[in-house]
């Protein structure tokens, strides 16, 4: 080390001091936002699905619209199925999911069916069956009334989709 630039410990404490200097300023950036997760966009991938998709009757909107939908409904179910996890009825999830409708059924699912798997009756699968739904639905709205504004989009959102 060259004498004419400094002596190494007044080199190693503007160093130390630097990092003090960035470490403080990290952990202030914690107050405006600093723990939040960056989330890379896959422009290739979003272009190559969007050019998949059927362009002679869906426009953008529409396609951004389904796709918004099916997300909205996946992370509900995502939430049912961990409301179902920590009651420790994880199984009687799996067995009923496809009652609801948006769950890729197979054909021989039944009421009876149902019942045998869970070793109950089958009003009483009926019965969870409808709570399910219900449940189901609630969280939905949930989910839609944390993406408007105002909480009378809501039945908008809900009577458009109805009719589509």
């Amino acid at each position: 080390m060259d004498r004419l630039k400094g002596k190494f410990r007044s080199f190693l404490l503007i160093c130390f001091q630097n990092y003090l200097s960035v470490e403080a300023q990290r952990a202030h950036t914690l107050k405006r936002g600093g723990q939040c997760q960056v989330v890379s966009l896959d422009l290739d991938a979003a272009e190559n699905r969007y050019r998949l998709e059927p362009v002679d009757y869906l426009t953008a909107e529409k396609i951004f619209e389904a796709r918004w939908a099916l997300t909205l409904l996946n992370h509900a179910t995502t939430i049912l199925r961990e409301e179902y996890v920590c009651r420790g009825k994880e199984s009687l999830f799996k067995t009923l999911k496809g009652f609801v409708g948006i769950w890729e059924t197979t054909p021989e699912a039944s009421y009876e069916g149902a019942a045998q798997t869970l070793g109950i009756g089958v009003g009483t699968v009926k019965t969870l069956i409808h709570r399910l739904r219900k449940r189901y639905f609630a969280v939905v709205r949930e989910e839609v009334a944390r993406t408007v504004s105002d909480p009378a989009e809501i039945e908008g959102r809900f009577v458009r989709s109805a009719v589509r």
